[in-house]
């Protein structure tokens, strides 16, 4: 689907699938479904009670756990009141304070779960539940005169922030014309269709989930079910049967670390015996694995995964198995998706093809042709764009002959781990340097934990508790889990490094 703006997305979207009850919310153990019409309806209404209230063209934040009025908000908002600011629900009371240090937020929308993150903060607001229900109600009344925000898709509708480089979050404003502009390029990958069905599983305050498992799906009249509780996935899994799964590589290694050992090693001498069917045109996997695809649903067609490197070894058995497991690349400032495999083309170890709408090349290329990768298009954020017009990504690659392009890694520092999430070593060493008790310290990943190896002549004892301190201002993923004390001679060797 090609589309200019979120409005024209949205009223596509309504025109072709009104009647179809499509987006389902988990309440009291039920999923409770809604049509494309009465969501429609109720992105129209939260807008005009927004617009009532004064807030066309101001800053709305989004603090919130997945929910539809979650949804409903986000596109009100980016579509016809102002900016939405979606905030991980993981963040604490600093990250959220920074966030008002640097943007005057005029309005909050929050779950009341995360309630006590706020305290100390001022403003209006109202709680993502009763609250906000109340305002869309309250709005399906009103008939506010407002300047369609559509005629204007290179206005700022969304503020993200994601992990930098230094101790704070880094800011990147994004336009309707990103949002929307790697919709028809992802269309021709994923032959996604009103039949599909999606959980929402991970954060919609990420980039990612908001493109992939939420506006494209809609765009498509997919059905998307939103589950209230991440325990209660293999139940949702059977109750769903979703034909699409989304996920970052957390997710797949948890699926196969589920497995029992000995049934581990009973798939893999399957395996053998189903790639040689294969190699003479029988294809049995779902009846051979059936047990795993049962675990699933029983109906997922494929599934795919972003925001990590995903091993290629993991990727090469649940192919094996049946489930093809497609791999996109991107990041915040390219609204999502640089590059994308296919359902009907895809190569292990690739992360796909560029999308059709950007340009990518390779700087500073060394003799095996590995180098920066920069891309340009539509979907890439004004401020991230360098002076030769392309975003310089700071990741290491290369574009195969048949134009597939591979990552082998970062230029600057970084920690990507396997549940999707940034982490920078350089962050963690400032905050631990700034304790009078830490000398120097350096922050590392081991068996996917954060490790740091610190210089001290504090004790052991006065060190963890400075660290279980600076463990509760942080999101869970940022917390040093291990702490080594070093002694000089170990420290100019990690120097040395």
């Amino acid at each position: 689907m090609i589309c200019d703006s979120m409005d024209q997305l949205i009223r596509t979207s309504y025109d072709e699938f009104k009647d179809i009850t499509g987006i389902y919310e988990k309440i009291d153990g039920q999923f409770v479904g809604r049509t494309f019409g009465e969501f429609y309806t109720d992105i129209r209404s939260l807008s005009e009670k927004l617009l009532g209230m004064g807030l066309q063209g101001k800053n709305i934040m989004i603090y919130g756990c997945n929910s539809y009025n979650w949804m409903v908000a986000y596109l009100a908002i980016t579509a016809y009141v102002g900016i939405v600011i979606p905030i991980d629900k993981e963040w604490k009371t600093n990250d959220i304070n920074h966030v008002l240090s640097v943007i005057d937020i005029d309005f909050i929308l929050y779950s009341d779960c995360l309630k006590e993150n706020l305290e100390g903060t001022n403003g209006p607001r109202a709680n993502l539940e009763n609250e906000t229900t109340d305002l869309i109600n309250q709005g399906a009344t009103l008939d506010v005169k407002r300047k369609e925000n559509q005629t204007n898709n290179n206005r700022v509708c969304t503020i993200m922030f994601t992990s930098g480089t230094t101790a704070t979050p880094k800011k990147i404003e994004l336009t309707e014309r990103n949002l929307v502009a790697n919709g028809h390029e992802m269309g021709k990958l994923f032959t996604v269709s009103a039949n599909d069905r999606y959980i929402v599983s991970l954060p919609l305050s990420h980039i990612a989930t908001i493109l992939g498992v939420f506006i494209y799906p809609v765009s498509m009249g997919a059905n998307m079910y939103i589950p209230n509780d991440f325990k209660e996935m293999g139940e949702d899994l059977k109750l769903v049967r979703p034909t699409v799964f989304y996920g970052v590589p957390r997710i797949f290694e948890k699926i196969w670390e589920a497995i029992p050992e000995d049934k581990q090693s009973q798939i893999k001498k399957g395996i053998k015996i189903s790639n040689l069917l294969m190699k003479i045109g029988i294809d049995k996997r779902k009846k051979i694995f059936a047990e795993f695809h049962k675990s699933l649903g029983g109906a997922v067609r494929f599934a795919y995964s972003g925001s990590a490197n995903i091993d290629d070894e993991l990727i090469g058995i649940f192919d094996d198995m049946g489930l093809p497991i497609l791999q996109a690349y991107g990041m915040t400032e390219t609204s999502a998706i640089v590059a994308c495999d296919s359902i009907n083309h895809y190569r292990l170890g690739s992360v796909g093809k560029v999308l059709g709408n950007q340009e990518c090349k390779i700087i500073e290329q060394d003799e095996t042709g590995v180098g920066e990768i920069c891309v340009k298009g539509n979907n890439i954020a004004q401020c991230a764009v360098g002076d030769d017009g392309y975003l310089h990504t700071g990741d290491l690659g290369y574009l195969g002959k048949d134009g597939y392009l591979y990552i082998v890694g970062r230029k600057k520092r970084m920690i990507k781990l396997s549940n999707a999430k940034n982490v920078y070593p350089d962050e963690l060493e400032e905050l631990l340097c700034q304790s009078d008790i830490i000398e120097s310290a350096f922050v590392y990943e081991k068996d996917k934990r954060i490790v740091a190896t610190v210089v001290s002549s504090a004790s052991k004892t006065d060190i963890d508790v400075f660290i279980s301190q600076l463990n509760e201002t942080l999101p869970h993923y940022k917390q040093i889990s291990e702490v080594v004390i070093a002694d000089e001679i170990r420290q100019k060797l990690y120097e040395k490094e």
